[in-house]
């Protein structure tokens, strides 16, 4: 199911969760329901939502804002 967020979104395309974890873990970038970027690993993902969340001039979502902070 879609995720309803005005965030960047990490979607992972494989059915196992575990391949999260995996060097190369297929992903979707999305905001509000529209696909950004299709990434072939999670490093990739994490980079882009980074990225996305500057070049869209976004906010952090204020329950995530420290950490996200602190991981940028």
């Amino acid at each position: 199911t879609d995720l309803d967020s005005p965030y960047p979104t990490i979607q992972l395309t494989d059915r196992d969760w575990k391949m999260a974890f995996a060097r190369r873990a297929p992903n979707i970038l999305k905001v509000d329901h529209i696909e950004l970027f299709r990434n072939s690993g999670i490093d990739e993902g994490i980079i882009s939502a980074f990225c996305t969340y500057f070049v869209f001039n976004l906010a952090y979502p204020r329950h995530l804002k420290n950490t996200l902070m602190f991981l940028q």
